[in-house]
């Protein structure tokens, strides 16, 4: 099921090495955290961060 996959997913990408052979850039670590959140949580319901915080705005 979708769930199942989605739940795969999300294990592979957090049980990462930190020191492994593939390191995600910072960028698509910031891309599988929006996906992630999106997916769990729903659209952003949360006030734009402040414009010197760059990875809370990339995040956000």
């Amino acid at each position: 099921s979708l769930k199942e996959q989605f739940d795969a997913a999300t294990n592979v990408i957090q049980s990462l090495p930190k020191k492994g052979s593939f390191q995600p850039s910072t960028e698509m670590q910031l891309m599988f955290y929006s996906l992630f959140k999106q997916a769990t949580i729903g659209q952003c319901n949360v006030s734009r961060p402040a414009f010197y915080d760059i990875v809370g705005r990339t995040k956000w």
